[in-house]
């Protein structure tokens, strides 16, 4: 039995990657290009972005951190 892995590509838009992350209760998410991985994408990467949009840190607020 396989288990799908949930991945993000280097163009998804912040908050489909915000978006997936509240589905499945993730805090990070590997990430890649043209099938490869290229890095992982965390909670504390989206955050750190300067001029995030209010809508964007609801969307935050909704993971369950701990």
């Amino acid at each position: 039995m396989t288990t799908e892995l949930i991945t993000v590509d280097t163009i998804t838009p912040i908050e489909s990657i915000i978006e997936t992350m509240v589905k499945h209760n993730f805090r990070r998410l590997p990430v890649l290009e043209k099938g490869k991985l290229t890095g992982i994408v965390s909670i504390r990467d989206i955050i750190r972005q300067p001029k995030l949009e209010k809508s964007i840190l609801e969307k935050l607020t909704k993971l369950e951190l701990w």
